[in-house]
């Protein structure tokens, strides 16, 4: 109880990562498979994208799960929550 279904994590900012950036995200994702949660990335740059793709994190991760943009990303979320989308636009 109380634990998010689906971790969303908007990378937008992010212009680098290296093998520890990696493996934190790597152990993030296991922890919630553990508890049967979910991971979605958005707004990966050309590094880190990199990074994620060549290490083959992507394949473990799902190409679903990784997203343009945070839009994409909480409409991603909500499926796998089971709920239809409902993003809203101020």
């Amino acid at each position: 109880p109380g634990h998010p279904e689906v971790v969303v994590l908007d990378l937008d900012k992010v212009i680098n990562i290296d093998t520890t950036g990696l493996d934190i995200l790597q152990t993030l994702h296991r922890n919630l498979q553990k508890r049967g949660a979910h991971l979605v990335l958005c707004g990966l740059n050309s590094q880190p994208g990199s990074i994620v793709f060549r290490s083959g994190f992507s394949d473990k991760l799902g190409d679903d799960n990784i997203t343009a943009n945070l839009t994409e990303a909480l409409i991603r979320a909500q499926r796998l929550g089971g709920r239809e989308p409902e993003i809203a636009y101020a």
